[in-house]
């Protein structure tokens, strides 16, 4: 290996060094193929399998998760050092837990829980019990996809 060899090889680590201590472009990027990722699993009503319609879609259609769409358009990405993260904003984050996970949710500091489905009218209830919907799965391909795009911005091939 000649001189220049050694020089050429030097420069390609030094240039992948460089590129993968700035990272944020390929992270954004990330981010917003999990942001597709997290909605393709509201619009097909989970993924890989489906999940249990809400009372709601039961009596009046439309999707699960998806009422008035707040919650589906809240769904965004955030990076920081070195990382990224995908989820609801700010607004939605104290539903976005028990949705994914499902739980019950019981009345404090007043007798009944109360809310409105159209076709029934007013219901209440002292405690409801949500099932989990998984909206922040990501199939295996897709993360396979997230870490190509990371190589390829570290080798210089993005």
């Amino acid at each position: 290996m000649g001189n220049s060899d050694f020089i050429g090889l030097n420069r390609t680590l030094g240039e992948m060094l460089t590129r993968a201590m700035d990272i944020a472009k390929p992270l954004s990027e990330i981010g917003m193929m999990m942001v597709g990722d997290f909605k393709q699993n509201i619009e097909e009503g989970g993924r890989p399998s489906k999940w249990q319609e809400s009372i709601r879609v039961k009596l009046n259609g439309g999707q699960t998760l998806r009422n008035t769409g707040a919650f589906y358009n809240s769904i965004t990405y955030e990076t920081g050092s070195g990382s990224v993260a995908a989820g609801p904003g700010s607004a939605m984050q104290k539903f976005a837990r028990i949705l994914a996970e499902g739980g019950t949710i019981k009345a404090k500091n007043k007798p009944f829980l109360t809310f409105y489905i159209r076709g029934i009218g007013w219901i209440r209830k002292k405690e409801v019990t949500i099932p989990g919907r998984d909206y922040t799965y990501s199939p295996p391909e897709s993360v396979e996809n997230y870490g190509q795009v990371l190589q390829n911005y570290v080798m210089g091939a993005a």
